[in-house]
């Protein structure tokens, strides 16, 4: 059977689990919405289409689908 201390600290241990957790939620609940609002201001901006993306926490994948007549520029190195 666990000690009063044990039980204290297993307790403190669990709160700061959960308080990292919900930082986590809340930072990457904060950084989605920063992306979705700089892709709604782009495509104000230039017009395009997203098929598809993924977010990865680190970086995108998306299938963008440009308008006719509009050039696609490559970035060096691709």
């Amino acid at each position: 059977m666990a000690t009063r201390e044990e039980d204290e600290e297993r307790q403190e241990r669990t709160y700061r689990l959960i308080g990292e957790i919900v930082d986590g939620i809340v930072a990457q609940t904060c950084a989605l919405e920063a992306l979705r609002a700089a892709f709604r201001e782009t495509s104000q901006r230039h017009p395009f289409k997203i098929g598809t993306i993924v977010v990865l926490p680190d970086h995108l994948h998306a299938v963008w689908t440009l308008p006719d007549g509009v050039p696609i520029l490559r970035c060096a190195g691709s």
